[in-house]
């Protein structure tokens, strides 16, 4: 297998480390393939004008130990074997260079199968592009345990054939303070939290405590009727803390009047995946697909029962089974699970439709690859504060500059250009330049028109709206971004496009939500990628799409810029966590690799607000969010390691705020003057027993 490193004008569809082959790994093999001897990292320099880190000064130059480069001997470099039983690598003590090729072998010299526990102490790279990929095993071909990048905690993971290959790669662009990693043989990642014994590379926790490695205080039969791990007055019920008045969490330790963030106990859980698609039914999770590392067991579809939280993988039956996939859409109908789209074999984009009957367990294709791709596709949009939008081809080329002057020449060479239809580009037309044009306009139009969906995307959304399903935006690997709306009828299996008069700009990896107000139902779509003039960039803007008449809606931006992030409605709040942040257009102190942030908007105050969620083990990309009964659940993930965790956030309570001023202060609580009464603020505020418009008669922020 070799490491892909993708190129900063190739767009981000492997969105994480990609392993599929590895040769450039091994190119100074014949150079370094001797143990490292660590004993020289302290300079032995005398006679040098600057200190030697990690070699010999030698008639005033450095003489670099095996595995490091550079004037200073500063620089990692190479293969480098490890045998001592417990020591730590790092890529050099300055700032880590260009271009960095490094490769550590952990191997225990005396073969004693004791597994080996590896710890990252210090770790700052480029998020996105600067990795370091562990793997367990004296190669990659055994399973990937982690590929980190950006500013990561200090944690720690266990390899557990006591053997691990380490390898560190950055591209041409920022050089930041790298990292140093630990290793110790023989020992269970932090200790079990002193609750455990570690057998086997695995902790086997004492009573009371549970979790991978010992860190969660559970209850116990012994602790029925008491308080065990259960605060404020709590005790022990049915293996779970029963929470006395005004308090919430899995060991009440919140007051319900604010909202409370808890990691899941769960039995059996599946292996980490992330940009997989779930759906909640009754009171089960079903999750399709997802992106994983290579070498784990990985069950697909699975299910989580939120009541006796237990994760069971499906059993398909029928001999028809998709392949396995991420970036795509799951929507429920009826008894069928609707998937369509994402990414295929890690490299192809689909518009295949699957359906998935939950009675029989079978899969079935609804709809294969639509090859009928129009060979242009077109946006006609406004004129932005920072100009006008300029025709753009998909190599990134500005060819409106050339419009002027000469228009009928450039009129005519386009018009041959689309007559080509081996050709495939994608244009965006400002207003100013149809005017310009109009025997062009003709010929898009007349083209456009024998378009027919579905378009093959990634990244996108979907949502059921009566019998359809509606799909938003995403990336097409021809046209790129999607600009469309794309509908299926589930009654007469038709696709058709929606009304495109009202332009906006595509964008993927967004989030969307539904929801129903007085006037129908309503479509929110935040953050993403979206086309922009030099390059892909992330977006804080919120659009309201409403179904009825098809019309698009500007609402308030966030001020924070994401995308792989969730959103899903509660008490009439958007509510947003995690994300990506990174944007390489920005300065790096304004963005975040892998977000914990907790943000929310009130549909009805329109108006954002961010909220600490105190659990950093939050951060993360990639994942899914389900709400049902006032909880939100969020399950996998991807932070440097794929995530398989469940976190569930028990919403503030807004009845129990007493007065006017405490109640307004809370997000999604509404004061109602009448009854002297905090409701959430998708309630109706009652008057007596006559109802009166919604929101009507709420105080609010």
């Amino acid at each position: 297998m070799v490491i892909v490193h993708l190129s900063r004008n190739h767009f981000p569809f492997y969105w994480l480390p990609v392993t599929t082959t590895f040769a450039a790994l091994y190119v100074p093999l014949l150079v370094f393939a001797n143990q490292a001897n660590f004993d020289l990292e302290k300079s032995l320099s005398f006679s040098c004008d600057r200190p030697c880190y990690n070699g010999l000064c030698l008639n005033g130059s450095c003489i670099c130990s095996k595995g490091w480069v550079g004037v200073q001997c500063d620089h990692c470099y190479g293969r480098i074997k490890l045998t001592e039983n417990q020591s730590h690598l790092i890529d050099g003590p300055l700032d880590y260079t260009s271009s960095s090729k490094c490769t550590w072998v952990i191997e225990n010299v005396n073969n004693t199968g004791a597994s080996l526990n590896i710890r990252l102490e210090n770790f700052q790279t480029e998020c996105g592009w600067d990795f370091v990929y562990i793997y367990d095993g004296d190669g990659v071909y055994g399973e990937q345990l982690a590929a980190f990048c950006g500013d990561q905690q200090v944690q720690e993971l266990n390899a557990p054939s006591g053997k691990a290959l380490i390898y560190f790669f950055s591209d041409l662009a920022m050089n930041l303070n790298g990292f140093n990693i630990t290793y110790e043989f023989d020992k269970c990642p932090y200790n079990c939290h002193a609750h455990g014994l570690c057998r086997n590379s695995k902790c086997i926790c004492e009573e009371g405590f549970t979790g991978t490695y010992c860190d969660m205080r559970t209850c116990t039969k012994d602790d029925e009727g008491k308080p065990g791990p259960c605060l404020h007055g709590g005790i022990c019920k049915n293996l779970r803390c029963s929470c006395a008045p005004f308090y919430h969490g899995e060991n009440c330790q919140v007051q319900n009047k604010r909202s409370v963030w808890d990691r899941i106990t769960v039995d059996r859980a599946p292996a980490g995946r992330a940009s997989h698609a779930s759906v909640i039914i009754d009171d089960t999770i079903w999750s399709v697909g997802g992106e994983h590392f290579n070498g784990v067991l990985f069950e697909d579809p699975v299910v989580f029962n939120l009541t006796s939280r237990l994760w069971t993988p499906i059993v398909v039956e029928g001999k028809y089974k998709p392949a396995s996939r991420f970036d795509h859409t799951l929507v429920r109908y009826k008894m069928k699970l609707f998937m369509f789209g994402g990414v295929v074999g890690r490299k192809n984009i689909t518009s295949e439709l699957w359906s998935f009957d939950l009675q029989t367990r079978e899969w079935r294709l609804e709809g294969g690859e639509n090859n009928n791709i129009m060979p242009l596709t077109f946006a006609v949009v406004q004129s932005t504060k920072q100009g006008l939008s300029p025709i753009v081809s998909k190599i990134g080329r500005r060819i409106d500059e050339i419009l002027l002057g000469c228009r009928m020449l450039v009129e005519s060479i386009l018009l041959a250009i689309l007559e080509t239809t081996a050709l495939r580009i994608e244009m965006v037309l400002s207003l100013e330049a149809v005017k310009l044009y109009p025997k062009l306009l003709r010929k898009i139009q007349e083209l456009g028109s024998s378009v027919v969906p579905p378009l093959s995307v990634a990244g996108h959304s979907a949502h059921v709206i009566g019998s359809e399903m509606l799909i938003f935006f995403g990336y097409h690997p021809e046209i790129g971004f999607v600009h469309n709306v794309q509908i299926f009828n589930f009654e007469n299996r038709s696709w058709r496009f929606g009304n495109v008069k009202d332009q906006v700009y595509g964008r993927f990896r967004h989030s969307s939500v539904q929801y129903k107000m007085d006037t129908g139902d309503v479509i929110f779509i935040y953050g993403g990628t979206m086309w922009s003039k030099t390059q892909n960039n992330l977006t804080d803007s919120l659009m309201k799409y409403e179904v009825k008449n098809e019309k698009w809606t500007n609402l308030p931006p966030s001020g924070i810029q994401l995308f792989l992030h969730t959103a899903t409605i509660l008490n009439g709040l958007i509510i947003v966590v995690g994300g990506s942040g990174y944007n390489t257009s920005e300065s790096r102190s304004k963005q975040e690799c892998f977000s914990s942030m907790v943000q929310v908007y009130d549909i009805a105050c329109k108006q954002w607000y961010n909220i600490s969620s105190d659990a950093t083990e939050l951060r993360r990309y990639g994942h899914t969010a389900v709400a049902t009964n006032d909880e939100l659940f969020i399950w996998g993930g991807f932070n440097g390691r794929m995530l398989n965790d469940v976190w569930r956030q028990a919403q503030q309570i807004c009845d129990k705020q007493i007065d006017c001023v405490s109640c307004i202060s809370e997000p999604g609580c509404g004061w109602c003057p009448t009854g002297d009464q905090c409701l959430p603020n998708d309630r109706d505020c009652l008057d007596g027993q006559v109802k009166k418009n919604k929101h009507a008669s709420f105080v609010r922020i």
